[in-house]
């Protein structure tokens, strides 16, 4: 049976992910490559999503 209440969360934290990531897609290349944090929170977060 499938559980729809669990989707909605999934979903909804798939959202929230998103979400955060749009801040970072407002930023250059540049910074991007050269700010370790902002690297590693986008990488955590596409890991999230993932999962």
């Amino acid at each position: 049976m499938i559980d729809i209440e669990l989707i909605r969360r999934k979903l909804s934290r798939l959202n929230m992910y998103l979400e955060k990531l749009k801040p970072i897609s407002q930023k250059s290349l540049e910074e991007y490559k050269t700010d370790f944090y902002l690297k590693s929170a986008t990488e955590r977060l596409i890991q999230l999503i993932g999962e």
